[in-house]
């Protein structure tokens, strides 16, 4: 697995929602390789009722019928359910769901009218169910105009929003603990707190920060 770094305090938060019995609406964003989809994954690793889709750019036919199959692995009961958008969120919200849609952006591309649809379907019954619905995204622009600007159809119904930054400092240790205090320090200046670039150091045109710290690179 996955070396996992602190955000305990966004853990605790969706763990809150995920448990609280009445609906729930949870915002995530923030820029990419911030760990937001290994965040959501790690909340719901020990729910059986939770949903995990992560839309990727296609047409709105073939985005809606991934959603469809991911929905119907988890709940095969849900495999003749209309292929809709607002029906099939109302029967999640019937099972209490935990559902995560996951680079939402990317659906609002092939759909715009897809935010006020959800926005009737919760207003209508899911905020009457214990369901939680998880919003993530990593184009800011797309989730603060779409989903939390005061115009967006959905504004004013998150119970959470949580706009993820990077590792503080202080997690130095933490990321790369087989380095000692000062090394540690050091290497997080380069990767810059990014989980990303931690695990995938190429990406970054990077040296390995084991082979940088030597040349004390000044933190700019």
């Amino acid at each position: 697995m996955e070396q996992f770094v602190d955000r305990d305090i966004e853990l605790d938060q969706l763990t809150d929602c995920y448990e609280s019995e009445g609906a729930d609406f949870v915002v995530i964003y923030g820029r990419r390789r911030l760990g937001k989809s290994e965040l959501v994954r790690q909340s719901i690793a020990d729910w059986d009722d939770a949903v995990y889709y992560q839309a990727v750019e296609s047409t709105a036919p073939n985005q809606l019928e991934q959603f469809v199959g991911t929905v119907t692995t988890q709940f095969s009961s849900l495999s003749n359910v209309r292929r809709d958008w607002e029906v099939l969120l109302e029967a999640l919200g019937e099972e209490d769901a935990v559902v995560v849609i996951d680079e939402f952006p990317f659906l609002i591309e092939e759909d715009e009218s897809l935010p006020s649809r959800i926005q009737r379907v919760w207003d209508m019954e899911l905020q009457e169910t214990g369901m939680t619905l998880v919003l993530v995204g990593s184009s800011i622009s797309v989730m603060e105009n779409k989903v939390l600007s005061g115009s967006a159809p959905l504004y004013g119904r998150q119970t959470a929003t949580i706009d993820l930054k990077p590792l503080d400092v202080g997690d130095a240790r933490q990321f790369f603990p087989e380095y000692d205090p000062e090394t540690a320090i050091t290497a997080w200046s380069i990767y810059g707190g990014t989980p990303y670039y931690r695990l995938r150091p190429a990406l970054r045109n990077e040296r390995p920060a084991s082979d940088s710290v030597g040349a004390r690179t000044p933190v700019l």
